[in-house]
């Protein structure tokens, strides 16, 4: 399964790395996981979250951090 990220999350996502990084490398490392556990978790069973607008489904994890990806 493809798993795409809107060109505007992908920036966030990018921007929240590099500001995570800065703060704290360790940090950095703990983000850039949970992205790709939730992309693997997506990937593995895409209708165990909930759909969202335009075929997304919308994964909720990390505080308030929202992450809203496609399947095809």
């Amino acid at each position: 399964m493809e798993i795409r990220f809107h060109p505007a999350a992908r920036t966030e996502v990018t921007e929240a790395e590099s500001w995570y990084r800065e703060r704290s490398p360790l940090a950095a490392v703990g983000f850039s996981s949970e992205i790709a556990r939730a992309v693997r978790l997506l990937s593995e069973a895409p209708d165990r979250y909930p759909p969202s607008a335009y075929g997304t489904r919308r994964w909720v994890r990390l505080f308030s951090v929202e992450c809203y990806l496609s399947h095809s």
